[in-house]
């Protein structure tokens, strides 16, 4: 299944979750006020599932945002 839908869609944090192609499998895009409270939601994700790699980057500055994607 995806991911284990119960993960990603039951943490507040989780702003976008999407199913991608290319190197690697799923996106989340998750908003947390510290990299504290980033670190409490990578322990949940990660927690009872298992995962050949997680890779993360931070934005460091929002230079446009909220920019609708329109999905078909």
């Amino acid at each position: 299944g995806y991911m284990t839908m119960r993960a990603p869609s039951s943490i507040p944090d989780v702003i976008d979750f999407f199913r991608i192609g290319g190197e690697y499998d799923y996106l989340l895009k998750i908003a947390t006020k510290d990299m504290a409270s980033y670190d409490q939601v990578y322990k949940r994700l990660i927690e009872g599932i298992e995962l050949e790699t997680v890779t993360s980057y931070f934005a460091m500055e929002a230079i446009e945002e909220q920019r609708a994607i329109p999905l078909f």
